[in-house]
């Protein structure tokens, strides 16, 4: 499979087709032919999308974006993260699949993750900042996990959403049983 580009496989992986360059960073839960990525439009950065499985792409935002995550409950609702320097990022929000976005500042995000049972749910990985969360689909963000380190990878337990995992780069492998309101260190290692 080719570094740093969209490929895809139609076979659990066994061969790969090679459609652009750049990340694919988020798939539509209810339609996996919908893919969401950065991209270039006329010489411009724009976050696109595919409605063919990556054979065509438009832009949806004029933006150059760094994370996207889809509502698993409803498509039609996308957050993505703009960096705006070293420290912040804007998150912008759409309710009607990318015709209208509202956005919100906050610190810079790395990645975004919706909790499957309660949408208004989302967390943001950080360079150097630790997890926030948003209770209120992304109107306001407060720090909830390991702080002052880089989070580069949040899983949501699909049978229990209340149970998340946070790997951070220096402290390990953390766990919480209350959407993040608490935390209990499972390695110094992080996967």
């Amino acid at each position: 499979m080719p570094q740093g580009g969209v490929s895809k496989s139609t076979d659990a992986g066994e061969h790969w087709s090679e459609y652009r360059s750049g990340t694919v960073l988020a798939i539509d839960p209810m339609d996996p032919d919908t893919v969401y990525g950065p991209g270039s439009e006329k010489g411009q950065d724009r976050l696109m999308r595919s409605r063919d499985a990556g054979e065509t792409w438009v832009a949806i935002l004029k933006e150059y974006t760094y994370a996207v995550a889809v509502d698993p409950n409803n498509p039609n609702v996308i957050y993505t993260a703009v960096r705006r320097g070293i420290s912040s990022s804007d998150v912008f929000k759409t309710t009607d699949g990318g015709l209208s976005w509202t956005s919100r500042r906050t610190v810079l995000a790395n990645f975004l993750t919706i909790d499957p049972e309660d949408s208004q749910i989302i967390y943001i990985g950080t360079d150097r900042y630790g997890l926030y969360k948003s209770a209120d689909g992304g109107q306001s963000w407060r720090g909830v996990g390991p702080s002052r380190d880089w989070v580069y990878s949040v899983t949501i337990d699909e049978e229990n959403p209340r149970i998340i995992y946070a790997a951070t780069n220096s402290n390990g492998l953390y766990k919480s049983e209350n959407r993040g309101e608490s935390w209990e260190r499972l390695s110094t290692f992080a996967p």
